[in-house]
């Protein structure tokens, strides 16, 4: 894991704002502002890890259907 920091000026307007802002006061423990945009970001570039393994095992198990021996005709 890189160990680098950046600040990073990310304006937000309209309705991504309101979407943040929404998110954020819906937690538990309201985050601040910066730190909400960190959480959500963490998750979006997490979520397609997550996607690919359970596609990953839908193809294992397609394989293993594959593989079944066919009933007799």
């Amino acid at each position: 894991m890189h160990e680098q920091t950046a600040v990073v000026r990310l304006p937000l307007e309209g309705p991504i704002f309101a979407l943040v802002e929404d998110w954020r006061r819906s937690q538990p423990k309201v985050p601040s502002r910066n730190e909400a945009i960190r959480l959500l970001l963490r998750r979006a570039l997490e979520w397609p890890s997550e996607k690919s393994k359970a596609a990953a095992a839908d193809r294992a198990l397609e394989g293993d259907a594959r593989s079944a021996p066919k009933p007799a005709a």
